[in-house]
């Protein structure tokens, strides 16, 4: 009988997807910007050659001594497809390379949308690229072209609690990443849940016990001071537990104060 044997760990470009499959925080890339700019640059060359190849043949079609024919190229695209020749050839060119520009225009649209990663998040990348030799980049690759980072993980901006966590407290939602050796590193995944956890926690203690304790407060002032408390209260929770903007945050709490 066969002895089943281990499968071996994956190596090289799979061990580095590997981990980067293991945390969505992981997931940066290099955006390209200064290629896709010269891309642009180089489709937008061509395509202006194009056009003034265009309308030199229109200017030289305009020439009613050369015979309806001719006059009738630019007039006609039924014409001008039946003729057969530079114009229509220039035409069809030029379809072509406006499909590539507009799609390399929406490309590079949606790459600046992008956000950067976070300082922890490429370090992290860094460290695990620097292990092993998974791959022909290293540290200094990422260092050096950090400005042209890009990140698909999850949005931890307007997360402020979130932010905090992962900056001081990160060590406590660490997670092991698959088939590495590298010390763990925080998982926003886990820090996210977490602040769920305390806003869901947060959203429903909070209202009942303001009732409960003006319930039993019977002097005015009191109960006064109290509303200002749990109305303050209401607003900072919402603004560190939540990616609330500040008109939300301004509605929900006159919602809260104002029955």
């Amino acid at each position: 009988m066969a002895s089943s044997s281990r499968p071996p760990s994956p190596v090289g470009i799979h061990r580095l997807s590997t981990q980067i499959a293991s945390d969505s925080t992981l997931s940066i890339y290099r955006s390209f910007t200064a290629l896709n700019a010269r891309n642009l640059l180089y489709l937008q060359t061509e395509l202006a050659s194009l056009e003034d190849r265009l309308l030199r043949l229109d200017n030289r079609a305009n020439d009613m001594t050369k015979g309806v024919h001719q006059w009738s190229l630019p007039r006609s695209w039924r014409a001008m497809r039946d003729e057969n020749g530079e114009m229509w050839m220039t035409a069809m060119e030029v379809r072509k390379l406006l499909e590539a520009y507009n799609q390399a225009l929406q490309a590079q649209a949606w790459l600046h949308s992008l956000k950067r990663p976070t300082p922890r998040a490429r370090d992290a990348l860094a460290k695990l690229i620097d292990h092993g030799s998974t791959s022909e980049l290293d540290r200094e690759y990422i260092a050096l072209n950090h400005k042209d980072l890009i990140s698909l993980g999850p949005d931890t901006k307007n997360e402020i609690l979130a932010q905090f966590l992962e900056k001081y407290f990160y060590k406590f939602f660490r997670t092991p990443v698959e088939s590495t050796t590298v010390s763990d590193f925080s998982a926003y995944a886990s820090i996210r849940s977490a602040v769920r956890v305390l806003a869901i926690i947060v959203s429903s203690v909070l209202p009942i016990s303001s009732i409960f304790v003006l319930y039993y407060i019977h002097s005015e002032r009191t109960r006064l001071g109290l509303v200002v408390v749990f109305t303050v209260l209401c607003s900072t929770f919402l603004a560190f537990l939540s990616n609330a903007t500040n008109v939300e945050i301004i509605a929900a709490t006159s919602t809260y104060v104002i029955p």
